[in-house]
């Protein structure tokens, strides 16, 4: 193996060096950016966060900040677009009670209360909103319980008649 020279060394460090310093630097410009960008977000959030009460608290009447005890009546909207109304102390789904409202009973606990048009949910709409009831599965998994089941008889009849 041959010898490294002496100058040869001297500029492997200085190259290293180099790169330890640009990475340090490099990072630190990111730490500041981050630092930049997450307080740009911030303000933009609480703004966007404000209007979005204001414009629920137009339309609903009674919007709770977050932080603080909601009473009855006050609504939520989730990231996912579904509403929630706080009613007898527990968050429900508004459209689950606008349902309620119109049929002039509790949901039962066979059915469940679906949108007909999925991208509008709007829980006042009481002509998009349907109540439904629930399904045990598709046919496909019952008959494949029940061909599983027909084959356990099967085998307990088996076993039945080798005795």
């Amino acid at each position: 193996m041959p010898a490294v020279s002496a100058e040869y060394m001297k500029q492997y460090r200085q190259r290293n060096a180099d790169y330890a310093l640009r990475t340090k630097l490099q990072a630190a410009a990111n730490r500041k950016a981050d630092q930049f960008l997450r307080g740009l977000f911030e303000k933009m959030w609480l703004e966007f966060r404000d209007k979005e009460l204001v414009a629920l608290y137009l339309e609903n009447g009674v919007v709770v900040p977050r932080g603080q005890a909601a009473e009855d009546g006050a609504t939520n909207v989730a990231p996912n677009g579904y509403h929630y109304t706080k009613q007898n102390g527990k968050w429900r789904l508004t459209h689950h009670i606008t349902a309620e409202a119109a049929l002039g009973r509790p949901i039962r606990e066979d059915e469940r209360v679906e949108f007909i048009d999925k991208s509008n949910k709007d829980p006042k709409d009481v002509d998009n909103i349907r109540v439904v009831k629930k399904s045990k599965g598709t046919t496909a998994r019952k008959r494949a319980q029940l061909e599983a089941r027909i084959m356990e008889l099967q085998a307990q009849l088996e076993e039945l008649s080798d005795d």
